[in-house]
C-alpha cells in the first residue's frame, strides 16, 4: 500500500515560500541611546532604529509604558532595512525616574527587541530652576569649560583650550544655587 505524501510536501513548500517572502529586515532594530550600563542625568533621549514596525514603545522598569515617535529619516539604515524611515526617539527627563538603576526596554508591535540598564543620578528634584554654574576640567590635554544649562538639566561644553605641557591651576567653579 502506497502512502500519499504530496499534501505534506505542499505544506512544507508553502511554509518555506511564506518564510522566504518575509523581508529579512523584519525584526531588525537597535537601541542606540541610552547605552547599556551607562550613567544618565538631566534631560536625554531614548533613540535608535527599527526596520519595519507599526509602533514602537518604551517600557521603563516594567511599569511605565510610553509610545515612541517612529519613522524619522535615517539614511544609515538604507542598506539594512531597504528604506530610511526607521528612526525612533523619545525625550526623557531621567530625574523623573529617581536615583538608582533603571531598565529601559523597547518593543516593536508589542514584541521586545532591545533592553538597556542605566544608572540615574539626580540633583534631588525633577527640574532645577535658577541654578547656575561654570567650571573647568582637564580632558585629553585640553582645558574644557562646562556651564550649567537649565533647559537640558545638564552641563554643556562652552569652551575648549589646548593646554600643552604646562600645569594649569586656573580652575574656576561656582556652586549650584
Amino acid at each position: 500500500m502506497r502512502r500519499h505524501t504530496q499534501p505534506m510536501q505542499w505544506t512544507i513548500v508553502i511554509l518555506l515560500l511564506l518564510v522566504g517572502w518575509c523581508p529579512s529586515a523584519w525584526g531588525q532594530g537597535m537601541l542606540e541611546n541610552p547605552a547599556a550600563n551607562s550613567a544618565q542625568s538631566g534631560i536625554g533621549i531614548i533613540s535608535g532604529w527599527y526596520c519595519i514596525a507599526n509602533s514602537i514603545e518604551a517600557v521603563i522598569d516594567d511599569r511605565i509604558l510610553v509610545p515612541v515617535t517612529y519613522g524619522t529619516p535615517r539614511d544609515d539604515t538604507q542598506t539594512v532595512c531597504g528604506d530610511t524611515n526607521n528612526g525612533f526617539a523619545l525625550l526623557i527627563n531621567w530625574a523623573d525616574l529617581g536615583n538608582g538603576q533603571h531598565t529601559v526596554q523597547l518593543r516593536a508591535n508589542g514584541t521586545p527587541f532591545a533592553t538597556a540598564t542605566v544608572t540615574v543620578a539626580t540633583l534631588g528634584t525633577s527640574f532645577l530652576q535658577g541654578g547656575s554654574s561654570t567650571t573647568t576640567a582637564m580632558l585629553g590635554g585640553r582645558q574644557v569649560t562646562l556651564q550649567w544649562q537649565e533647559s537640558s538639566q545638564n552641563f554643556v561644553i562652552t569652551g575648549v583650550r589646548s593646554v600643552g605641557y604646562s600645569l594649569q591651576t586656573d580652575v574656576t567653579s561656582t556652586g549650584m544655587q
